[in-house]
């Protein structure tokens, strides 16, 4: 089920010991087991290097949650996601107005311009928005993908933003390097670099 959902947004997504006990524990996560890994009241914060599949397993979350998931009421869950530093450029362009209706996912968290103005009003839109999260609890729980590590996510947002992120999501790291492909690009870099220290 989950795995299809995966496969359906990266066919060549590979579950190996590297990411195998995060995938099963966020398919624990999907069908509300209150016995898993992470706790399926709260959220889910996935973060970690880039090209390790936090963008897929996100969209496949939400596949999943589109297939089988019911709100309270007893209705379909028709979750969407957006890209952060688009969420932030709604926000300039619209304003407040772009908190009243929070998607359940939220994709590439600090790589958006902070603060973000609108119409002479700076404000650090992600801050705003975990408050906002964190005033206005639904029975739907957020899923946000960062590349930031947790200390970066203190410098980006400070420790108020933290504290709440760590009440409100369960914390998915997906460990290792990128699994794109790009390998080679990443050793000519070390290898400038190294020589540059020469």
């Amino acid at each position: 089920m989950f795995l299809d959902c995966i496969k359906s947004y990266c066919k060549d997504f590979v579950v190996d010991d590297k990411n195998k006990q995060v995938v099963t524990d966020l398919f624990h996560w999907c069908i509300r087991d209150k016995k898993g890994a992470y706790n399926p009241e709260k959220g889910l914060w996935i973060y970690g290097n880039i090209g390790t599949g936090k963008s897929t397993l996100m969209k496949a979350i939400l596949l999943f949650v589109t297939k089988y998931w019911l709100r309270d009421s007893g209705e379909g869950v028709k979750p969407k996601w957006v890209n952060v530093p688009t969420f932030c450029g709604t926000y300039a362009t619209d304003g407040f107005s772009v908190f009243d209706s929070i998607p359940m996912g939220f994709d590439e968290l600090g790589t958006e311009i902070a603060p973000t103005n609108h119409v002479g009003n700076k404000l650090n839109v992600v801050a705003h928005l975990i408050n906002t999260i964190y005033d206005n609890r639904s029975d739907i729980p957020k899923i946000i993908t960062t590349n930031s590590s947790l200390s970066g996510i203190l410098s980006l947002y400070g420790p108020r933003t933290v504290d709440r992120v760590a009440q409100l999501f369960n914390l998915v790291e997906l460990k290792g390097m990128s699994r794109r492909g790009t390998e080679d690009i990443w050793k000519m870099i070390q290898k400038e670099q190294n020589k540059d220290k020469e």
